[in-house]
């Protein structure tokens, strides 16, 4: 992913949170000159401050299993809030653009075997039940269904050894333009304008801070 330097972000803390919080992601890998990309939650954990682990699964019958072996090289994706941005909300003439925010992370694989793939499920379930009003445990879950499940899942863990952030956001927009920008993406009647106008909020605050 081509990343410019101005919108590229490097704070592991940062893009770690970000991965947890967009975790339904695509990993993509390649066996044979064949592409495979399968949508799929994860979690992510940051070790030391200084490298990502993601935790993952896809299912046996997922054609993607011929290439997801120990060892295996993988690209990850994840995405965040996004839209567009009209040249007609800038105070000189420009082209049109998208500002978003997403993540690609490169790794390798190691699958993992029956006990730690209960042990990550359990992780997996623990974390997305959060918010829950009567959280689940993998205990809830009758035995025989959990096994049969197990069974049909291949449990994966990836070590990250390269990050792409890009967190674009106008920030090569005077003050005047940027929150021009800001308002005008108030007025659009969809979410993810409204998110882009928060994290732009956000910015313009530290923005400020800095030039103070």
């Amino acid at each position: 992913m081509y990343v410019p330097e101005q919108y590229k972000e490097l704070n592991l803390i940062v893009i770690n949170d970000f991965i947890n919080q967009n975790s339904f992601g695509n990993i993509i890998t390649s066996h044979n000159n064949e592409l495979y990309v399968t949508p799929t939650p994860f979690i992510a954990t940051l070790n030391n401050n200084s490298t990502i682990t993601l935790l993952g699964h896809i299912s046996k019958h997922n054609p993607q299993v011929i290439s997801l072996v120990n060892g295996a090289s993988v690209l990850c994706s994840f995405n965040g809030p996004h839209c567009y941005i009209s040249p007609s909300w800038y105070t000189t003439p420009n082209v049109p653009t998208w500002n978003y925010k997403a993540v690609q992370v490169k790794g390798i694989v190691k699958i993992l075997d029956a006990k730690a793939a209960q042990k990550t499920m359990e992780t997996l379930v623990q974390h997305y039940e959060q918010g829950v009003e009567k959280p689940l445990k993998i205990t809830d879950i009758p035995y025989d269904m959990l096994n049969e499940d197990l069974a049909n899942i291949v449990v994966f863990e990836i070590e990250v050894h390269s990050v792409d952030a890009s967190f674009k956001l106008s920030q090569n927009k005077d003050d005047v333009t940027y929150t021009k920008i800001i308002r005008e993406l108030k007025k659009q009647d969809d979410y993810n304008s409204m998110l882009i106008a928060f994290e732009m909020e956000q910015n313009l605050k530290k923005r400020k801070l800095q030039a103070n």
